[in-house]
């Protein structure tokens, strides 16, 4: 199991809580980034088959960053800790790691941006988060992505 809540704060400011169900990694990410998009796209190249995506909330210092790494219908869900003066995976700390189905990241994923659209509309989110628009065509691709998903596994 995998879920991940999304939660904008104050002015350029979000808090994410990433769960495997028992634990769970509370995370920040600044304006700086475009943390719920990158999400969204990492999720979204995962579901078209990519094999490995990444998505990253930095921390100031340091971030928090997340591999995705797909082997057919399951998904291994690694999240680092990843110190300022550190670049790669090498030196970062495995705080989390979960595995789940392609179809399950996707219901997350969807319902975390679902959240954060009907709690701040896109709007709000562009008001709050500043530098970045929401992921709109993100999760509408995801969308379309978990009903294809979907109708192909009920086929089979």
């Amino acid at each position: 199991m995998f879920d991940l809540t999304y939660n904008l704060e104050n002015h350029g400011w979000a808090t994410a809580c990433a769960s495997d169900g028992d634990r769970y990694v509370e995370m920040t990410a600044p304006y700086l980034g475009d943390a719920l998009g990158d999400f969204a796209r990492a999720v979204r190249g995962s579901m078209r088959g990519m094999p490995e995506t990444t998505f990253s909330f930095l921390d100031e210092p340091g971030e928090h960053r997340t591999v995705l790494k797909r082997d057919g219908e399951t998904v291994c869900v690694t999240v680092y800790w990843i110190e300022e003066d550190c670049a790669n995976l090498q030196h970062g700390q495995v705080v989390l790691t979960a595995e789940c189905s392609v179809g399950e990241l996707a219901t997350t994923t969807i319902n975390c941006l679902r959240k954060v659209l009907d709690t701040h509309g896109e709007t709000g989110y562009r008001e709050r988060w500043q530098q970045h628009d929401f992921p709109t065509q993100e999760y509408r691709d995801l969308l379309e992505l978990h009903r294809e998903h979907t109708a192909a596994r009920r086929a089979n």
